[in-house]
């Protein structure tokens, strides 16, 4: 298959050449990293996804306020949809406006729970007792994934949503509560 070449001449901000090129380095190095082969499926149709062969999902942690002003805004310019899994770390009170108009723009605001609890231990200092997984049940995970829920529904008006574990952890203690979560997702 022929490769095509399209050279484009764009002029961009500092801070949005800064955002692109950190984008293009992560999918440029995403690409470029070996999958082991019992994680990779193939499809053989040429519909994927949306009738396309191939997308990018752009995702940003943890609802930061930079997202607001820098990512977002370098987004909007070049006309691309980010999902921002947005979590409370005490200002998401002052964002909710932010976030609304983000919305509205077309991005989508996603669950990353109420507080961000993460499993503490070695090497997590940054983790708080009151937000240690290791010290949770089921059920405050779960109630942090509805009340977030609630929270971004009041923002965009959308039911159905997607989920990130903050830390990428799974555990509640030694229990997996990926069984747990679904039905609130």
């Amino acid at each position: 298959m022929p490769y095509t070449y399209l050279k484009m001449s764009l002029r961009f901000s500092d801070q949005s050449r800064c955002v692109l090129l950190s984008m293009l380095f992560s999918i440029l190095l995403f690409a470029c990293t070996p999958l082991p082969k019992t994680t990779i499926a193939i499809q053989n149709t040429p519909t994927l996804w949306n009738n396309k062969q191939a997308a990018v999902v752009l995702t940003y942690d943890d609802g930061l306020y930079v997202d607001l002003t820098n990512a977002i805004p370098a987004l909007n310019a070049v006309g691309l949809k980010g999902t921002f899994y947005i979590a409370d770390f005490g200002n998401l009170r002052t964002q909710i406006p932010g976030w609304k108009a983000t919305a509205l723009k077309g991005h989508e605001l996603a669950n990353h729970t109420v507080y961000h609890p993460c499993t503490g231990g070695t090497g997590r200092t940054f983790v708080t007792p009151s937000h240690d997984l290791r010290f949770y049940s089921a059920s405050r995970i779960t109630d942090e994934i509805r009340s977030m829920n609630t929270i971004l529904q009041a923002m965009d008006g959308k039911t159905k949503r997607t989920f990130a574990f903050p830390c990428s952890d799974t555990r509640i203690r030694d229990t997996p509560c990926i069984d747990s979560c679904k039905c609130f997702l």
